[in-house]
């Protein structure tokens, strides 16, 4: 091969290799540049993105200023506990409800008395003779006295309810099916409530047996005999006895005891023109007390301030004032201690009470004295009398008599 073909092959191949390369540097050229474009576009993309995303949260807010968000759900109450029931005990023997506090409660109370008797007495004898007298007047009760009844009879059939409410208060509902001599329809025995505001001061208003003496604040439960004595039952029967309308109070403490309580009439009174109007009080101290020992004593006054008004047109006295008193024995009604009916301006009886308990021996003893001031003057004056009784117990067994500071008495 001649020189100059061997130097056109040269230059031809240094040209194929600057082509070549002018080539390369072109497509890296134009690889750039759309790689830059491909970033441009990224960014672009991101842009559009974000502010998507912007325009959507915009978007959210004005909705919801537009229409407000539903309430949240309210939180679940908390389950109530459940109901206390009240309890039942059997305090005394006696069912009794009570609320779960404890400040509340009801009790079921009965007591059942029945009595016989058999007297034993002469045959009665004609009037001019035989002078055995009841009360005074007329009716059953002049003459029955010559031959009294024989037979049985509940002296006591009385069923309610007691308790307290609110801690402060106590209560109690009783009605009586029983009587003197027969048994009579239901009528109403106590009817009353108390309050206690603080120690040692009760105040008490219904119907009750207000504190009249020693012999009449023992109950008919913790009598040493069937009936109270006759000297208490005429003093109490003059403005207490059961089912007594009555307001007043009592304090006592574990060593005294002091009552006072405005009275009317009874449950049982007819219909008249204006009932009695009386003050019973009484006042009791246990001076010395010890294991074995209790001594008690102290005095009461019952003062009729104005006896019961009948009317104008009553046909006997207008104002009447009575002392009597059945047997100590209820199966016959009749009886047999009777002043009469006294027309009286007022009428009062005061005692005087003693008991001791020494160990399982007890007594007790009381003496009153009663009166009247007549509305008008007589030749014997105002009426007076007295009466006392006393009465004692030995208890073989060894137990004894408890002193109860709530009634000043022995149980």
């Amino acid at each position: 091969m001649s020189p100059q073909r061997i130097a056109l092959l040269l230059a031809g191949a240094s040209l194929l290799v600057m082509a070549g390369a002018d080539a390369r540097a072109a497509d890296q050229d134009v690889a750039r540049k759309l790689e830059q474009l491909q970033k441009a576009l990224e960014a672009q993309q991101q842009q559009i993105n974000s502010q998507s995303q912007e325009i959507e949260r915009l978007k959210t807010e004005l909705n919801a200023k537009a229409s407000p968000a539903p309430p949240a759900p309210a939180p679940e109450k908390p389950a109530a506990p459940a109901p206390v029931p009240p309890s039942v005990t059997f305090d005394g023997g006696r069912p009794t409800f009570k609320s779960p506090d404890g400040n509340s409660s009801l009790s079921f109370r009965g007591r059942f008395q029945l009595d016989a008797a058999h007297y034993n007495q002469d045959d009665p004898g004609p009037l001019a003779s035989d002078f055995r007298r009841g009360s005074q007047g007329t009716g059953r009760e002049v003459n029955s006295a010559r031959e009294l009844s024989d037979g049985a009879n509940f002296r006591r059939a009385q069923i309610g309810v007691e308790g307290k409410l609110a801690s402060d208060f106590n209560y109690r509902l009783m009605f009586e099916f029983g009587g003197s001599g027969t048994e009579g329809p239901a009528r109403l025995h106590e009817a009353w409530l108390s309050y206690s505001p603080f120690a040692p001061l009760t105040i008490q208003a219904g119907a009750f047996a207000p504190n009249a003496s020693l012999d009449d604040a023992t109950s008919s439960d913790e009598s040493l005999f069937i009936e109270r004595a006759s000297p208490a039952e005429l003093s109490r029967g003059l403005a207490g006895s059961d089912g007594r309308y009555g307001v007043g109070f009592r304090l006592n403490e574990s060593n005294w005891f002091l009552s006072s309580f405005l009275t009317g009439g009874t449950v049982a009174d007819a219909e008249i023109s204006g009932e009695q109007t009386a003050v019973v009080s009484r006042a009791a101290v246990l001076p010395y007390t010890d294991a074995d020992v209790d001594f008690l004593t102290g005095a009461d006054l019952t003062w009729v301030l104005e006896p019961a008004d009948q009317g104008s047109l009553a046909t006997g006295a207008r104002y009447p004032v009575r002392f009597r008193d059945r047997p100590e024995l209820r199966v016959d009604s009749t009886r047999l201690i009777d002043s009469g009916i006294i027309d009286a301006t007022s009428a009062h009886a005061t005692g005087v009470e003693a008991a001791l308990r020494a160990g399982s021996f007890f007594f007790q003893g009381e003496h009153f004295w009663y009166g009247a001031e007549a509305r008008t003057d007589t030749p014997a004056g105002d009426p007076s009398f007295s009466g006392w009784y006393a009465e004692a117990a030995w208890t073989l067994t060894g137990e004894a008599h408890k002193y109860n500071p709530a009634t000043a008495s022995f149980l």
